[in-house]
Parts: structure tokens; C-alpha cells; sequence
């Protein structure tokens, strides 16, 4: 009996974070959260501290390779970073091709 005979009996397993509850926050926090995203915080506190480590040559020259600035203007992306970017890229690829290749074989 496989999984995917099942689907006219099983329900939606998949709960998106929209349909969660949720519990009422302080209100200073609920609002900080929306100045943060909306400001884009953490890519901005990230490119500032990786820049900040590799100019004053804290994390060393092979780590500063690896992990550090690479001296571009607007991607600042060390080498692993840019790595695990190419290869989240390639499994999403992947993922939508299987979803296309299924998709093809029901039409």
C-alpha cells in the first residue's frame, strides 16, 4: 500500500505558518520585528560584520577566504557561502524539475 494511493483519505498534512496560532506579544517587539525586516537587518548586520572581520584581518587568511569579504562591491559572499548558494540553487533546480517532470505525466 503505497503513500500516494492515499491521498483521497489522508487530510492536508502540510501547515503553513500563517494557519499556526499564535500567542499575543509584547507590543515593543512586535513592532521592533517589523522595523528589523523592514529595514532588512540581517543581511545589513551580516555584510557588516563579515567586512568588519575580514579589513581588520581577524578571522586569517585562509578562514577570510572561506568565510570573509572577497572585495566585491555588492555580493560580499565568501567562497563557502557562494558554494552552498550554487548547490541550494542546484537542489531547488532539481526539485522543480521533478515537479514539472510529474506534472507533465498527469497532462
Amino acid at each position: 500500500m503505497a503513500l500516494g494511493r492515499q491521498g483521497d483519505r489522508q487530510g492536508d498534512l502540510m501547515v503553513t505558518w500563517s494557519e499556526m496560532p499564535r500567542s499575543p506579544g509584547h507590543v515593543f517587539y512586535d513592532r521592533l520585528q517589523r522595523v528589523l525586516v523592514a529595514a532588512d537587518f540581517d543581511a545589513f548586520a551580516e555584510t557588516l560584520t563579515g567586512e568588519w572581520l575580514g579589513v581588520q584581518q581577524k578571522l586569517g587568511l585562509d578562514v577570510n577566504f572561506w568565510f570573509g569579504h572577497q572585495g566585491y562591491e555588492y555580493i560580499d559572499l565568501g567562497r563557502f557561502w557562494q558554494i552552498l548558494l550554487f548547490v541550494g540553487l542546484l537542489l531547488w533546480l532539481l526539485l522543480v524539475g521533478r515537479a514539472l517532470r510529474d506534472w507533465g505525466r498527469k497532462n
